[in-house]
């Protein structure tokens, strides 16, 4: 028998133990990526350029939310998302190697990360398989699709075998030979692949719409608004995707004229010269109103642009007036990428201030303005620290008393900002400064309101005068008791209907009233007009509630010699 050397002996048991070892690492690793305790990644390596992104995702069933980290930071960086951080979203820094380390409790899994330079590869489709929307090849820039819509992803390698489709979040999206579908908002990666080697990914997010208010043009400091009138239009939907800066719109309209429905958007520049571009996709051939120019729409995609605007930065009329009325069944229109350039001189800054509640004086301090800039200050009365827009606002003058007798009762939260009516100055958006006013008023001020949006049997007044021209204005609109007072109209020589009340209150109730008013002129509720001579008291009677609407003037179209100028009073005004 031959004898064996002790050296050679030490050599053949360190090889087999390592066999052993490698078996044992092989039986417990298994899965697509490199894990420790049944934590699986998508990948073991990877690689990624300078500058760019790759993804890696746990790919085993984890309930616990994934720690992700990286051994050398300033080679890569990484960010998890998605349900329980399962996706990891990792940034080429500088050249070199790095390890990415993925966590949940006590498991751990890791993947071995090389980042090249630019131009010299390490990118998912350069991995023997290219996928392609819509016939373009996808890159790493996260692409986004709406909830519960569909996309199709093709894949192309030069490679035999079937391409099989993978997505790692299936509660956000799924894939079916490459047709993805949108179940919940958040992200996710999907893999086309022959093996475990040769594949690509692409990342996607769903996003959820979120519901764009009916509103008149003039009710809201920023964002979207739509409105619907004259009891033509149905709005579907209308919704708003901010990740993509989408506003879409769709309605069922059959008749009415072309401004029974519109769409509005505001940013900070309303007001001041700016242009606007943005792509408009329609569903039909037809002509629209853009900031009050007519657009002729092609099926499809539309490159819209107004130069030199200073109204609201966006106003859609859906026709022109007299002509092509868009109606239609089911209607969507798409508003997307807009871009609002300012050619504005000047922006403002909210300055600071402090309110006194005692002697109800405001100090403004403003050492962030150019004063010359700075035509006044407007004061907001928020409902609360988490409202938007201002239930009142009055102009402030620095040391002087604010007037709070268009403010009902109440504790609100105020707010300032700088304004100008310059077209070349932006005004500042309103204070993160705040102070608290609780106020007691033993006047009613009326609301603002549209007689479209406004509740049915909500038994409220409210008033509604023209502000997008100055053609109609007033000192004060309140009830006190059972009578309203409006003080000091002035100017309203445009249509009749330039100041209006409206009421909408319990079906079957009647309402009876006295009308007087100091200048005379004519009241029109429904199709009966009531002749008010001067300082005269005038009887009033309305036996159907649910709707009233009273109009200044002769509902006529051009005749404005009969609207109330000056002061008048609704008193004794009683329902049953």
């Amino acid at each position: 028998m031959k004898k064996i050397k002790t050296g050679k002996l030490w050599a053949v048991l360190c090889s087999l133990m390592a066999c052993v070892l490698v078996f044992s690492l092989t039986a417990c690793g298994g899965g697509e990526g490199g894990e420790t305790d049944s934590l699986t990644l998508s990948a073991t390596t990877a690689e990624v350029e300078v500058g760019k992104t790759t993804t890696i995702s746990v790919t085993s069933a984890e309930t616990e939310e994934i720690i992700w980290s990286v051994d050398k930071t300033d080679v890569a960086a990484v960010t998890g998302s998605g349900a329980g951080k399962k996706l990891c979203t990792v940034t080429g820094v500088k050249e070199g190697t790095a390890t990415i380390t993925a966590k949940a409790g006590d498991k751990t899994a890791t993947c071995a990360l090389t980042v090249r330079a630019v131009g010299q590869g390490g990118n998912p489709s350069d991995e023997g398989i290219t996928i392609k929307l819509n016939g373009e090849a996808v890159g790493t820039d996260l692409i986004y699709i709406h909830l519960n819509e569909e996309l199709n992803f093709t894949a192309e390698t030069t490679e035999s075998g079937a391409i099989n489709w993978e997505s790692s979040n299936t509660g956000v999206a799924a894939v079916d030979g490459g047709k993805v579908t949108a179940i919940a908002a958040g992200e996710a990666v999907i893999t086309a692949k022959l093996s475990d080697t040769v594949k690509a990914t692409v990342r996607i997010k769903v996003i959820a719409p979120t519901a764009v208010a009916n509103g008149g043009e003039n009710e809201y400091e920023s964002g979207w608004r739509y409105w619907a009138g004259d009891g033509n239009a149905v709005i579907s939907s209308c919704v708003n995707y901010a990740e993509t800066n989408e506003t879409q719109i769709k309605y069922t309209w059959t008749s009415g004229q072309f401004y029974s429905v519109q769409l509005f958007y505001k940013d900070k520049t309303a007001g001041t010269d700016h242009d606007i571009s943005l792509t408009i996709v329609s569903p039909v051939a037809a002509n629209i109103t853009v900031n009050g120019a007519k657009q002729e729409l092609v099926e499809g995609e539309n490159k819209i642009s107004v130069k030199g605007f200073t109204g609201a930065t966006l106003s859609v009329q859906f026709g022109v007036d007299g002509e092509n009325t868009v109606f239609g069944t089911d209607l969507l229109f798409a508003f997307k990428d807009i871009v609002v350039k300012s050619n504005a001189d000047a922006e403002l800054v909210a300055p600071s201030f402090g309110y006194d509640a005692d002697t109800k004086i405001i100090t403004i301090t403003d050492e962030a303005n150019d004063s010359a800039n700075v035509e006044k200050y407007v004061l907001g009365v928020f409902a609360n620290a988490e409202a938007d827009t201002p239930a009142y606002t009055i102009d402030v003058v620095s040391g002087e008393e604010v007037n709070l007798s268009t403010i009902p009762t109440g504790q609100y939260v105020l707010r300032l900002r700088a304004v100008n009516s310059s077209t070349k100055i932006i005004n500042s958006g309103w204070s993160t400064q705040t102070e608290s006013l609780e106020w007691s008023n033993e006047k009613t001020p009326l609301a603002y309101g549209e007689n479209a949006n406004i509740a049915a049997g909500s038994s409220t007044w409210y008033y509604w005068n023209q502000t997008w021209d100055p053609v109609c204005s007033f000192t004060e609109c309140y009830m006190k008791g059972n009578s309203i007072y409006i003080v000091g109209i002035s100017n309203n020589v445009g249509n009749p209907w330039s100041f209006q009340l409206f009421y909408k209150g319990e079906a079957g109730k009647k309402m009876t009233m006295t009308v007087n008013s100091v200048q005379g002129g004519t009241i029109t509720i429904g199709s009966t007009e009531y002749e008010l001579e001067a300082g005269v008291d005038k009887e009033v009677e309305i036996a159907d509630i649910t709707a009233v609407a009273i109009i200044f003037g002769a509902n006529v179209t051009g005749n404005t010699s009969s609207n109330i100028q000056g002061d008048i009073t609704f008193s004794n005004i009683v329902i049953e």
